[in-house]
């Protein structure tokens, strides 16, 4: 009788464990090259600090994961364009980062040096870091950033979790253009 518990008990467990290895997430998969147009833009900050400067690039990436660690790397390094800067750039440290596909979301974590970045280049870069990795239809809609895993808040202590929409390219922007667009 104890035999035959046992042996039911194995059955159970080794059914279990091919059900869970048969419910492995899968990664999402970006479609076809010939399908679709593989440039985006990467915005990097205008050294004059008036905004933001997009500029075309081809993603090789074939997973979401894999599109969000590469445009991290491009936006890591140093523009071709000598009148724009990275936007992630030293003393700040991308120390980790985690795509929630989910939640179409990236979290990002910084350093403290991020705490330490001049207001007006910090609201560029993360600007410029936004509309970098939100721009990818059906796989990115936030981005949340931390310092230290502390979420970034704004001034009333709310967390920030940004979108595209949430920024524009210049600090010149025609004020009444802008009021009248977002009415």
């Amino acid at each position: 009788m104890k035999k035959k518990i046992a042996a039911l008990l194995i059955v159970i467990v080794c059914v279990g464990i091919a059900i869970l290895a048969g419910c492995k997430k899968k990664e999402k998969v970006i479609e076809d090259a010939s399908a679709v147009d593989r440039t985006y833009k990467v915005y990097y900050v205008k050294a004059d600090g008036s905004g933001v400067d997009g500029v075309s690039w081809s993603y090789s990436s074939g997973t979401a994961q894999a599109l969000v660690a590469e445009c991290l790397d491009v936006l890591r390094s140093e523009p071709e364009d000598n009148d724009d800067l990275p936007a992630i750039a030293s003393p700040v440290g991308l120390i980790d980062y985690e795509y929630l596909s989910e939640q179409r979301q990236v979290n990002l974590y910084f350093n403290d040096a991020y705490g330490n970045v001049d207001k007006s280049k910090e609201v560029l870069s993360r600007a410029a870091i936004v509309k970098t990795l939100t721009q990818f239809d059906t796989l990115i809609d936030y981005v949340e950033i931390f310092i230290n895993r502390i979420p970034l808040t704004d001034a009333k202590g709310n967390t920030l979790r940004m979108m595209q929409s949430d920024f524009i390219d210049s600090t010149s922007a025609d004020y009444k253009n802008l009021k009248a667009s977002t009415l």
